[in-house]
């Protein structure tokens, strides 16, 4: 009797995983004939350079192909907000760059043996921190963080547009940004200033993306894309923007709606480890 209910037991668990497994599957397939046919209608015609190493979606593309055109001087990024295995950064980390992380639950987050190889180096410099508008110059000044950036990526939910609109004076190349894909394109939104908000999982958070280029034109910026799932938005320092290839289009039009759906968590796990790179 026993050995029956673990045969019946074990058989469950096998229909289980394989029902999973084929969900999976399905949806997989129903993401890529979305993005094929997307790609075959959308106007972007920089899409084709979205990939993704170790970012959310395709940043890692877009990043190498922004940067590839304007040049970077320093080869230092700044990120604000951050999870070691998926970031925006992580990919210039293995190309040679330095920078730094910021994050508020920094000392609870697990770092691989290669990282923690780059931090004491000091190729990559991590600061626990909680940062609002009023305290992010000061972090920085405070850890030696250089005022040369080519990239800054700014994803803490909540007051993203604010840290960035305190960082105005520090003119990186390229500053990568989470948008309230929510809200249209022709609204201006932000939440309310709020030292001490969290999103809670709703679409009350951040900012729209008009907000973002109104923001962008004041510090001389400019809204060059938006990657297809709706999530970040890059801007470009307007001397720099010409440099940059035909596919790139400039200003609203770049918007994309919240299409979250198309995260690429499909694959082998994120690990990371140490790779040979050729010109590294």
């Amino acid at each position: 009797m026993i050995k029956k209910i673990k045969k019946y037991l074990h058989d469950i668990r096998i229909s289980i995983f394989n029902m999973s497994r084929n969900s999976d599957i399905q949806t997989r397939l129903l993401q890529e004939i979305y993005l094929t046919q997307l790609e075959a209608s959308t106007k972007n015609k920089a899409m084709h350079f979205e990939a993704q190493v170790f970012s959310q979606n395709g940043e890692d593309g877009i990043t190498r192909e922004i940067m590839s055109a304007i040049g970077a001087d320093s080869k230092y990024f700044l990120e604000i907000g951050v999870d070691p295995l998926v970031n925006n950064t992580l990919y210039l980390l293995y190309e040679g760059w330095k920078g730094v992380w910021i994050d508020a639950g920094m000392l609870t987050k697990q770092f691989p043996s290669y990282l923690q190889e780059k931090i004491v180096d000091g190729t990559l410099n991590v600061i626990n921190s909680f940062v609002t508008k009023d305290n992010i110059l000061k972090v920085l000044e405070n850890n030696g963080v250089p005022k040369n950036i080519d990239v800054i990526s700014i994803d803490i939910d909540f007051n993203t547009f604010y840290i960035w609109q305190a960082l105005g004076e520090i003119k990186a190349p390229l500053v990568i940004v989470e948008y309230n894909a929510s809200l249209p394109k022709d609204i201006s939104w932000r939440v309310d200033y709020d030292l001490n908000g969290e999103w809670k999982g709703g679409n009350y958070f951040g900012a729209s993306l008009k907000a973002f280029c109104e923001l962008a034109e004041q510090i001389d910026y400019t809204l060059i894309y938006c990657e297809m799932s709706g999530t970040n938005a890059f801007f470009v320092r307007n001397d720099l923007v010409e440099k940059l290839p035909v596919d790139f289009k400039r200003g609203l039009d770049n918007y994309q709606p919240a299409r979250y759906f198309l995260g690429r968590t499909f694959g082998h796990e994120r690990e990371i480890g140490r790779f040979t790179i050729k010109g590294n």
